[in-house]
């Protein structure tokens, strides 16, 4: 009869006696998931519970593994061990692991002939899901030192211990606080701009590092705040060599979550945290914490799902974590650090447009309006709201000087207040695009003058349809060049980017006739009304001139003379810029 101390009561009787054998294995992690060759192999569930765990490596434990049923004893560490091994019947199993006190082992096996050995490899789950271990076991010890292993096996971590099942046992036992852990931070986190702020946090996590064998840097910020690109990043960077990032992203949950919102009749939303496994995440900062090695998720933006393909991610002294929710509890627990990388409304706005316009297939009409209808509600409730839990914040607003750039297009032209005769336009072969009823809606996001900054936001209702536009700051020279953004929106979608935008600083009212000349497009505009409080003010005509290239060219200048418009006479502002004090609406 096998007994357990009074602490955790007794075991009970095992009716067949205990095999006795000598195990001698090694085990291994693994470098490439994707070389190992399963050859049909189906996995095999296991379940353990510990009932002893010695300090000298002894333990004794219960396993399914099937329909089958054990009791094992073990004794001593490293490569050869005794071990002791009986069946036992179902009933006994259940009595038995329901006192093991948490310390479990899920994992699946699979067995893959290799040689004259089987390697069996365990995909850890439960709170232990992201370890993927090897093992190999051997008739004799010196066969074990001649083994040759696969070039797919990695590290033999045989004598670490830190991979033994009984050490994962506790580890798990530990995990189970993370989902459950409260912080109370009442940090008043210093604002810094981005230069001084990275260099006053390279300074904290090198002290960091010189007292703690993993340091852990948590950075929470906006979609498009710059967290990933100009902080987490360039942390990297800076380690080299002894840092890694974990983002977020690579933790969400994909169509699975999207299928159980559409189940529960609830909206599409991305950007709430519970579409993110922040529990598999912090587990896994943790295991990093321990010295363990994970197997991490990596998320497909293009097909919206975690991709077949995980990551091997190895412990090092610096792991910085990053997403929108990193200040989150179960992350901010674990870090010695906390970063939240602030930025307006209006900047992340452009930012995320630019971005997805390329990065994903979605439209600029989805985004902005998606944009307005969960991500900026979602960053206020979910996001902004743990500020107060980082120790550093980072300003990295949009810089229109530098960043217009992104929005991949640019105007060239001029602007002239006058009337012109359109008779001399189809004299010289002008053909006409069309004629067109045009409001003009101006914005200003709160807290942010962007004419002050040379930038225009612009939503425009021509006849049936709606555009919208942003217009970057203006270059030197003697035409008006800018980075603009265009494209064609949906009225609900004007209607909720403009009510969370912002408010309306000006509106136009006008009747615009465009032609086609050459490389030139010509625009006449009349019935001009600036709308005010009180009504509205009737403006004088004006003609403005657009160029296909970057520069006026000399066949342009010529188009221009001969049309009667004299470059000494050209007006570089917007109407914007010439309606300067409009009372606002």
């Amino acid at each position: 009869m096998l007994e357990k101390e009074e602490d955790g009561g007794a075991v009970g009787s095992v009716e067949n006696p205990l095999k006795e054998k000598t195990e001698t294995e090694r085990k291994f992690l693994i470098l490439d998931l994707g070389e190992i060759d399963f050859g049909g192999v189906e996995g095999a569930e296991i379940i353990q519970g510990y009932l002893v765990i010695e300090a000298n490596g002894d333990e004794l434990r219960v396993r399914q593994k099937g329909e089958k049923y054990f009791l094992t004893k073990k004794s001593g560490s490293g490569v050869t061990r005794e071990e002791d091994e009986s069946e036992i019947p179902r009933e006994e199993f259940e009595l038995l692991y329901s006192q093991t006190d948490g310390l479990r082992v899920e994992k699946t096996r699979y067995v893959i002939p290799y040689g004259n050995h089987n390697i069996e490899v365990d995909v850890f789950g439960g709170n232990l899901k992201g370890i993927i271990t090897a093992e190999v076991e051997f008739g004799e010890g010196q066969d074990a030192v001649e083994f040759a292993p696969p070039q797919w096996l990695g590290q033999d971590v045989t004598e670490s211990g830190v991979y033994s099942n009984q050490k994962l046992a506790q580890l798990a036992r530990e995990l189970e606080s993370v989902s459950g852990v409260q912080v109370e931070r009442q940090n008043v986190g210093a604002e810094f701009g981005l230069r001084e702020g990275l260099s006053l946090l390279v300074e904290k996590i090198s002290y960091d590092m010189d007292i703690n064998n993993v340091t852990v840097t948590a950075i929470a910020g906006g979609s498009a705040s710059g967290k990933t690109s100009k902080v987490a990043e360039e942390l990297v960077k800076v380690y080299e060599g002894r840092a890694l990032m974990l983002s977020m992203d690579d933790y969400s949950l994909g169509s699975e979550y999207v299928r159980r919102l559409v189940e529960f009749g609830e909206d599409i939303n991305y950007d709430m945290p519970s579409y993110i496994d922040i529990d598999l995440l912090a587990r896994h900062i943790a295991m990093l914490k321990k010295g363990i090695a994970v197997w991490t998720p990596v998320f497909d933006f293009k097909t919206g799902e975690t991709s077949p393909k995980m990551r091997l991610v190895k412990p090092k002294p610096l792991v910085v974590v990053e997403g929108l929710f990193a200040l989150d509890n179960r992350i901010v627990a674990q870090a010695d650090t906390g970063v939240f990388v602030d930025i307006s409304m209006h900047g992340r706005a452009l930012r995320r447009l630019f971005r997805d316009v390329t990065r994903t297939s979605m439209v600029p009409n989805d985004i902005l309006k998606y944009f307005a209808e969960v991500v900026d509600p979602m960053h206020e409730k979910y996001v902004q709201a743990t500020k107060g839990q980082a120790d550093l914040i980072i300003e990295n607003e949009y810089n229109p000087n530098i960043e217009s750039g992104n929005a991949g297009n640019k105007e060239t032209q001029i602007k002239f207040q006058m009337t012109m005769a359109e008779a001399d336009l189809l004299r010289m072969g002008a053909k006409l695009v069309g004629s067109f009823d045009q409001e003009d809606s101006y914005f200003e996001p709160v807290n942010k003058n962007l004419r002050e900054r040379g930038e225009s936001v612009r939503i425009r209702q021509e006849n049936s349809r709606t555009f919208f536009t942003y217009k970057g700051p203006k270059e030197n020279g003697e035409v008006r060049k800018r980075d603009r953004f265009d494209a064609e929106i949906d009225k609900v979608t004007a209607d909720v980017f403009a009510k969370r935008y912002g408010k309306c600083v000006m509106e136009l009212v006008k009747a615009r006739r465009v032609y086609k000349l050459g490389n030139i497009s010509v625009a006449i505009d009349s019935k001009i009304l600036r709308m005010t409080e009180d009504g509205s003010e009737s403006l004088p005509d004006h003609v403005e001139v657009c160029f296909d290239g970057n520069d006026i060219k000399d066949s342009d200048r010529m188009v221009l003379e001969e049309l009667g418009l004299n470059m000494s006479d050209a007006v570089l502002e917007s109407y914007q810029d010439l309606l300067r004090g409009t009372v606002e609406l």
